[in-house]
């Protein structure tokens, strides 16, 4: 499931509520925040590794548009 804003991540746009949106916000931070992001998403019973796997998914793509 994607936004509008996915069409356009390398404005740096992101809408709160779109799972890919979250998953390159959380890509982009730094590790300490993302860590609590991941501790947050365990207490409210969310799948971790499912979080973990599109977070690296999206910072993937990052670091393929940075070689580019």
């Amino acid at each position: 499931m994607a936004c509008d804003c996915c069409a356009q991540r390398h404005k740096y746009i992101y809408q709160m509520g779109c799972p890919a949106c979250e998953a390159r916000l959380l890509a982009r931070t730094v590790k300490p925040h993302r860590l609590a992001a991941y501790q947050r998403a365990a207490q409210r019973g969310q799948d971790v590794e499912a979080l973990k796997a599109s977070v690296l998914a999206e910072w993937k793509l990052d670091q393929e548009g940075k070689a580019a």
